[in-house]
Order: structure tokens, then sequence, then C-alpha cells
């Protein structure tokens, strides 16, 4: 494949070089796979979204794929319910009545997350200017 065509390049540029390494890392088919599982969808998500498609749809495909993402994160549902209950809108709460509070800060995207949409924008933007 693509490893193998790497690998006999002759070539000593800065490219080819950093190429020949990082296909040696074996950390790569595994960072792959993550990129393929969690991001391909986001690619066909955009991609609809581009075609033009009544309200409607947009906004069902953009809450399927939000809902989709959050029920990814188990301890989503406790953190709304800590804000419901900071907003008084619930009263039912079976943990330690200091969490609410203590989560009252807390921050809901990560770094990371952070990181990666500010690559996706650059990415994704038109540098044809």
């Amino acid at each position: 494949g693509i490893g193998y065509f790497i690998e006999s390049l002759n070539d000593d540029n800065l490219a080819t070089v950093k190429a020949k390494k990082l296909f040696k890392d074996p950390k790569l088919l595994g960072q792959l796979a993550f990129i393929k599982g969690n991001f391909t969808q986001l690619v066909r998500v955009i991609s609809s979204l581009q075609e033009r498609l009544p309200l409607t749809e947009s906004i069902g495909i953009l809450e399927m794929q939000v809902n989709s993402v959050l029920e990814k994160n188990p301890d989503f549902k406790k953190i709304k319910l800590y804000s419901r209950i900071l907003k008084r809108e619930a009263l039912e709460l079976k943990d330690d009545p200091q969490l609410p509070f203590l989560f009252s800060c807390a921050p809901t995207t990560s770094v990371d997350c952070k990181r990666v949409f500010s690559k996706l924008k650059s990415f994704l933007s038109d540098q044809r200017t």
C-alpha cells in the first residue's frame, strides 16, 4: 500500500523523512482507525448540510448528530441534571447534594475538543483567496 510506496522513496527531503518516520509509528493504525470511526460520519453530515436541504431536514440532521455525540458521553446526563437543579427546574438528586454546586463552573468542552474545532475550521476554510 501507501506505506510500501513511501518506504521505497529514496528522496531525503523533509516531507519524505517525516512520512517514513510517521509510517513506522506503531500508534498510526489505531489513530487512523479512530479518525475513520469518529470523523467519517461528521464529513457526511457536513456534506449533506451543504446541499441546501430544507430547513426542517437540516435541523433534523443537526439534532441527530448532536444527540449521537451526547449519547457517547455517559456523564452528560448527570451534568445536565446538575444544571437543571441549579436553575431550580429539577429537585430530585441521588448524588451528594454538593455536586451541583461543585459543577456549577465546570467547563463543558475540553482543550482537545477546542483544538479539533480550530483545526477543522482552518481545514474547511476557503484558502483560495
